[in-house]
Order: C-alpha cells, then sequence, then structure tokens
C-alpha cells in the first residue's frame, strides 16, 4: 500500500518547477515498471531509519524496473525544461540515463541541509515543503529564470515537437536553427537528441490514450506511422506490445 502527497509549486518557482510527489509506503508493494521518459527530475528517497539519499534521474529511454526493497519513503520533483539546465548547472547530456548524487551538481553543505531536513521531517507534507525551501533557495542564489533566449528556444522546440505533425528539421527552421545547433541546443539543455526526444513524447502521448482509444486509434492519433510503426516503438522501449502494457496496467 501507497500514500501519495502532492504540493503545488508556489509562484516564483512554477515556471521552474512541476508538482511535487511524495509516497509513503506502508506495505508491501508489487515490483513496478518505470516507462521511459525525457524529463529530468530531482529525487529524495529512505529507507525506515535511514538518512536520505538525494538524487538526479537524468532522461531513461527504455523502461526501468522499480523495486521498494527496504524503501520507506521517496519524493521528488520534475525540472522545467527551460530552466534544468540553470537549476543543475551541468550540460543534461552529462548525466545520461543515470541517477547522479545531487552532491554531484550542487553544493555539498546544500545537499547535507536538505538531507537533515527530510530526515527531521515527520510526515510527507513537511518533507516536501523541505524540499520546496532548498530548491527555492538554489534557484535563487543560481539566479535561475525561466525567461532567457535560450530557455524560451528550449520550452518552444519541445512544444514544436510535441505536435504530432512536427519533424526534426521544420522546427528546427521554424526557430531559425539549422539542424546542428538544434542538436547541440537538447543535448545541452534535454539531455537526449532532438529525434529522441520527439520519440519519447510520441510513446508519452501513446501511454496517456491506450485507456481511451483502441489501438489503430491510438497511434493515428499519437503520431505514430501506422499501428505497426507503434508496436515497434512499444516493444524496442518497454519489451512489450501495446496491447500487453495495457493489460499489464489493467491488472
Amino acid at each position: 500500500m501507497i500514500e501519495e502527497t502532492v504540493r503545488a509549486p508556489d509562484a516564483r518557482l512554477a515556471r521552474i518547477i512541476g508538482e511535487l510527489c511524495g509516497v509513503a509506503y506502508t506495505a508491501s508493494v508489487t515490483p513496478s515498471l518505470i516507462p521511459p521518459h525525457w524529463t529530468v527530475s530531482i529525487v529524495a528517497r529512505a529507507s525506515r531509519g535511514a538518512t536520505p539519499t538525494l538524487w538526479v534521474q537524468g532522461p531513461s529511454p527504455r523502461i526501468r524496473p522499480f523495486v521498494r526493497g527496504e524503501l520507506a519513503w521517496a519524493a521528488g520533483v520534475e525540472l522545467r525544461v527551460a530552466s534544468a539546465r540553470e537549476m543543475l548547472g551541468v550540460p543534461l547530456a552529462a548525466l545520461g540515463a543515470l541517477s547522479v548524487p545531487l552532491d554531484d551538481v550542487w553544493p555539498r553543505a546544500r545537499v547535507a541541509r536538505l538531507a537533515d531536513g527530510l530526515a527531521a521531517a515527520s510526515t510527507m507534507s513537511a518533507r516536501l515543503a523541505a524540499l520546496h525551501a532548498a530548491l527555492e533557495a538554489h534557484a535563487t542564489e543560481a539566479r535561475v529564470v525561466a525567461a532567457s533566449a535560450s530557455a524560451a528556444t528550449i520550452a518552444a522546440a519541445v512544444a514544436a515537437l510535441d505536435r504530432d505533425d512536427a519533424s526534426v528539421a521544420s522546427v528546427a527552421s521554424g526557430l531559425g536553427l539549422s539542424t546542428r545547433q538544434m542538436l547541440r541546443l537538447f543535448r545541452d539543455r534535454v539531455g537526449v537528441s532532438p529525434k529522441e526526444c520527439a520519440a519519447l513524447l510520441r510513446l508519452t502521448r501513446a501511454l496517456a490514450l491506450l485507456d481511451t482509444q483502441d489501438l489503430a486509434q491510438v497511434a493515428v492519433t499519437a503520431g505514430y506511422y501506422d499501428q505497426a510503426h507503434m508496436n515497434l516503438e512499444f516493444r524496442s522501449r518497454l519489451g512489450m506490445s501495446p496491447g500487453a502494457w495495457r493489460a499489464r496496467a489493467a491488472a
């Protein structure tokens, strides 16, 4: 059994981070699968009685297993694409599809204070408040804004790629970029190539539609060439067909 707590960011952080989410595990949990994703998150987790650890999770092009083990709770937040690069201070391609200790990219003292604050918190709401405060302090010190030219360009590029009829070349041209400039921008600020990002966005759309449409319609709506193309993508990234994934999620 799990208990989930969600907190919306304050107005100042809303353009920098998404919702903060925490999960407390009160009983055994069946091992689960984490779908591929193109986003970057900061995650905290702790076993019962242990000091919390903090991580940065980069984009993941393939499915990942999640096994709770001795984990008592976890909390995290997704960084907005327009400001993730500034919040972490490193090119996002350096992360790869890895979990990197947060103190590899943030000041060690700040991460230690955050870990202490999370350990002292007795509720998930208090943990999310501590994480929010640390994110706000870091954003202020690093002078993170979501309104710079490159921030606006990457946000516009991702939004354009999320339209199912947009090609990488047409998006680059529409933004006044060469394909090489577009590639450098994505590696720096997203961590994957534009083509890979577009594929992950398309997969995300398909996963969201599986409960509401038949598979042929999902393929069309999500932006695949046809259902065979979608089947190939699912097997490559999820290790199973769309129908098998839908059945597993419904079980």
